[in-house]
């Protein structure tokens, strides 16, 4: 009997007494296969059992109903028994036994004939002197060259072996109880050698000439030979068979040739020769365009000058990057190069005697460093106001820019990407924001500018922030001949460029200039001018400047204002009959150079705006210095540009400049063409 255990389901609303839940097995001590009777017929309850199930493998699985089931088990084990019956009232009670069933291992035994076997004859192996006490054997399973596979069934196999030599065969029987036994036996099998032996012609070859290789006197004392086999290049690798084969030599050198025989015994026999083969090596040479590349052109490579005095060329092979891995072939083939450097470039070219050369040639790559700039947006942001940063107008003169990264705090990390981006700065001041741009040819150059945050700027009006001061004059009557406006340029040493002219149309002053001709980035210039309607003007003149900002520079002020490239920052203003206004703006310059901005001018009688007058196309040129401006190369090849933003302390708009403007000029010349 196995082990007993037993347990009472029930719900809380199950009502009366749990039944009595208990079986019995027969035969108790069961061997595999043997049919196992259940029987709970001795179960009891207070009412009726209504139910009685079981699970016969342990698993949980209640499959099987009835007072009395059936079960038999294959092979020796315990096995968990248990028996769940429910009553009338829904009382469910468990219990559980454990069956043990055994079983002995069967004898394998086994004789084979005849015991003295040769080369391929037949042998029969017989294990029907096997037993079973307790059972019967199921299986026969042989293993008749002993590599652990039993690829032969039966009581009786038969089997030959091709050659001399002993041999391990394993018989493995299992019974009705899957229990396995294993009989293991040498089996010797003998031969004599045969004798190889060959000849080839002709005796003195050169690559590519066909050799007749023949091993007909090769011979076999005690039986004939089965298998020709031979090894032309000394790998170890038999791929050639026959007693007569050809074979040629593609490249000059000795050659280790190899003849292996084998007789109806399996037995085997080698014969080796050594053929020597001569050869003339090829010339490599080779050319490339374009022969100043930049990073990322398509360089082609040209190798059809290259070539072999006694022979062909073969193979064309190419190492690009200096690895030694030559990963690209062809007699031409092109390659572009990521980043600028000096790379050397290998060709090995092989004749068709296999003999290899190379050529080697260094090329040049060169990369022109990108050039930052950004622009930010507003550009006197409070604390935890949003800013636009935008380096769109970055450039790459020999190529194009692959990476932007931004360091918002000054920490030297640059944690934020992308040609445009946004963030809030904290508290009030003066931070740090620097542009990192790396180009295709992995050359990085950083640009930093200063932003004024909070309370360090004044409030800058909308549109130019243009300031005006108004004085009147009485009005006279208007000359009767008009005068040619003489030049008022400032001398050089003045630092002030500029033009004016009197009793011009509508106007008797018409003049915009700059105060300094030469600035630094980061330092205010003022842009300025002085308007004064003519007297004799019937209506006030309402006058509009607009003007386009060049890339490299600031202009700051209201919504309409652009503070970067391409942008249409403008003023306007009335001018009534007699009056003059006076306008100014501060600027500010980014990066040093020569910049020119261009202004146009529209003017016309207030109420009438068909009579309006457009002065487009004047130039102002200006020049921002800094011997303070860097650019360097560091260890990683970044260069740096460090510029200065305003610091907002005079309203303007921020084009550091210096702005010569002859519009009076402009006007006159329109005004004689019409």
């Amino acid at each position: 009997m196995g082990l007993t255990t037993g347990a009472v389901v029930g719900g809380a609303a199950a009502a009366g007494n749990a039944p009595t839940a208990t079986f019995d097995y027969s035969p108790s001590d069961p061997v595999p296969d043997e049919t196992v009777t259940f029987d709970a017929s001795s179960s009891t309850d207070d009412g009726t059992i209504e139910e009685y199930e079981w699970d016969l493998d342990g698993d949980g699985y209640f499959g099987y109903d009835g007072s009395t089931v059936t079960r038999s088990f294959d092979t020796a084990g315990e096995y968990v028994v248990t028996l769940r019956v429910t009553d009338d009232e829904g009382n469910s009670v468990t219990t559980t036994k454990t069956v043990s069933v055994t079983n002995d291992a069967p004898t394998a035994a086994f004789d084979y004939s005849p015991s003295d076997p040769v080369p391929d004859e037949t042998v029969t192996f017989d294990a029907s002197s096997s037993t079973d006490s307790d059972g019967s054997i199921e299986e026969y399973e042989w293993d008749l060259d002993g590599d652990g596979y039993f690829g032969y069934d039966g009581s009786t196999v038969t089997r030959s072996f091709d050659t001399a030599g002993s041999y391990t065969v394993t018989l493995r029987v299992t019974d009705n109880g899957d229990v396995t036994t294993k009989e293991t036996k040498t089996v010797r099998v003998g031969n004599d050698a045969p004798n190889a032996t060959f000849t080839y012609s002709p005796s003195d070859p050169a690559p590519d000439d066909t050799i007749t290789f023949d091993a007909g006197a090769s011979s076999d004392a005690d039986g004939n030979i089965e298998e020709y086999e031979w090894d032309f290049d000394g790998d170890g690798y038999f791929g050639y068979d026959g007693s007569q084969n050809t074979y040629s030599f593609d490249t000059a050198g000795s050659y280790t040739v190899t003849l292996r025989v084998t007789d109806n015994g399996d037995v085997t026999t080698k014969e080796t020769k050594t053929i020597r083969v001569g050869n003339d090596a090829p010339n490599a040479t080779f050319t490339y365009s374009p022969s100043n590349p930049s990073p990322d052109d398509t360089i082609t490579f040209d190798a059809g000058a290259s070539s072999d005095a006694d022979g062909q060329i073969t193979e064309y092979e190419w190492d690009f990057d200096g690895d030694g891995y030559f990963g690209y072939d062809g007699s031409q083939n092109t390659y572009s190069f990521d980043t600028a450097g000096t790379y050397p470039v290998t060709l090995r070219v092989t004749d068709n005697g296999e003999q290899t050369v190379k050529e080697i040639r260094t090329i040049r790559v060169e990369n022109s460093a990108p050039e930052p700039s950004f622009t930010f947006s507003p550009t006197n942001p409070a604390p935890d106001q949003t800013v636009t940063f935008d380096a769109g107008a970055s450039s790459d003169a020999d190529g194009r820019i692959t990476e932007y990264e931004w360091d918002f705090d000054g920490d030297g990390y640059f944690g934020y990407d992308g040609s445009q981006t946004t963030y809030t700065f904290d508290e009030s001041g003066v931070q740090t924001v620097t542009l990192r741009v790396t180009d295709n040819g992995e050359r990085t150059v950083k640009k930093t500018l200063r932003v004024p945050v909070g309370d360090v700027a004044t409030t800058t009006p909308e549109s130019l922030a243009l300031e005006e001061t108004t004085e009147t004059t009485e009005r006279t009557e208007a000359p009767e001949t008009e005068e040619t406006p003489e030049s008022t340029e400032d001398t050089a040493s003045s630092g002030v460029d500029g033009q004016s002219f009197a009793n011009g149309e509508l106007f008797q002053v018409a003049r915009l200039y700059t105060p300094e001709k030469i600035i630094a980035p980061g330092s205010p210039g003022r842009l300025a001018g002085a308007f004064t309607a003519d007297v004799t003007n019937e209506k006030p003149v309402k006058v509009q400047i607009t003007l386009q900002v060049p890339s490299g520079i600031q202009i700051q002020g209201g919504s309409d204002v652009q503070s970067s490239g391409g942008g249409l920052p403008t003023a306007t203003f009335v001018i009534a009959p007699g009056e003059t206004k006076d306008i100014s703006a501060e600027v500010v310059g980014s990066d040093p150079g020569t910049y020119t901005l261009r202004a146009a001018i529209t003017y016309f009688p207030v109420g009438n705006t068909s009579a309006a007058k457009e002065y487009d196309g004047l130039e102002l040129n200006f020049e921002v210095r800094d011997d303070e401006t860097t650019e360097s190369a560091s260890d990683e090849g970044t260069e740096t540009v460090t510029e200065t933003a305003p610091t907002g302390d005079t309203p303007g708009f921020s084009v550091g400049v210096t702005v010569v403007a002859l519009l009076a000029a402009a006007m006159l010349a329109r005004r004689a063409g019409e």
